[in-house]
Formats: C-alpha cells, structure tokens, sequence
C-alpha cells in the first residue's frame, strides 16, 4: 500500500532548470485582493488560482486575473486535508497565451510572517522531497 507521501514523488518537475527544487501538483490557491485605495470602490476579492509548480519559498500560479507585480498578497494554498496561510509578494506576472483563455501566470514570493504557516509550508515541501 502507498502512503499519501509516495503520491508526492510524482510532483517533482523533471525539466526544473531552477536552483531550487520544485514540485508540481494539483494545488488550490485563494489569493485575497485588497484594495488599498480609500477612494477605490473594489471591495476585497477573492481570486481562485491553480498552482503549476511548488518551492520551499514560492508558488508559481495560473490566474484568471493579473496579480499586481510587488504586491503583498494574503494567500491560502490547499494540499490534500492541508492548509497553509502563506504572506506572499508577487515577483512577476505574465500573460498566458498558451492556456487558451484569459489567464496570467504568476511568481510569487513567499514572505516571512508571524501571522502566516510559511514555516509549515517549507517543513512540509522539505518533508515531500525527502519521501
């Protein structure tokens, strides 16, 4: 029988050219836009995202929306019965022509916070790596 840690050996992206080791899985990700701008009428929004890979310091993302690059975003990434309140900055944000709809694709960077499990999610994704 496999455990549920066995299912991660399969998320790890086999063409990373990056420094850090990512992971791909199929992760959901709320990302809360607030607006900062008293005179702006946009209430805050909540925007469902799709994580296409996964590092002990960031999250790469698909969006139906632009993230505003620079931007400190609060963020809850779902894996499996876990969930992780993560601080994040948006490093860049991207058009995704590829995906054929409206969709950008986004950088984010994790932030470290009292008030967020960024702890948590690296012991987690140091722990997957390890199985």
């Amino acid at each position: 029988m496999n455990s549920a840690n066995d299912d991660y050996n399969d998320w790890i992206a086999s063409d990373d050219k990056r420094l850090e080791t990512r992971l791909t899985a199929l992760v959901r990700v709320c990302i809360l836009l607030a607006s900062n701008e008293p005179e702006n009428d946009l209430s805050d929004k909540v925007v469902e995202c799709e994580a296409l890979d996964l590092s002990a310091n960031g999250i790469r993302v698909m969006s139906p929306v632009e993230l505003p690059t620079g931007a400190l975003l609060q963020t809850v990434a779902e894996i499996d019965s876990q969930r992780f309140e993560l601080m994040v900055e948006t490093k860049w944000s991207r058009p995704m022509p590829e995906a054929g709809k409206q969709a950008w694709s986004a950088g984010l960077l994790l932030v470290d916070s009292e008030d967020s499990d960024s702890l948590c999610w690296k012991e987690a994704i140091i722990e997957w790596l390890a199985d």
